[in-house]
């Protein structure tokens, strides 16, 4: 199920786990009307109910490593 999820470039990360809500990933689009259609195509390609759940806030972590 994993690869079918990876598989639409929206996606930038999936993760599966032992739970409920045993698969969680992230989807960046241009709109949002983009990512209701990636949403609904997921969906229709898994036969699995997507939740929707937006970010309500963003983090910054400064993280530099020395070269």
């Amino acid at each position: 199920m994993a690869e079918q999820v990876n598989a639409f470039p929206q996606v930038a990360h999936n993760y599966e786990r032992d739970h409920e809500l045993n698969m969680w990933f992230v989807a960046a689009t241009e709109s949002w009307q983009e990512l209701e259609d990636t949403l609904a195509a997921i969906e229709a390609k898994t036969g699995l109910t997507v939740r929707n759940m937006p970010k309500l806030h963003e983090f910054y972590v400064g993280l530099y490593f020395e070269i």
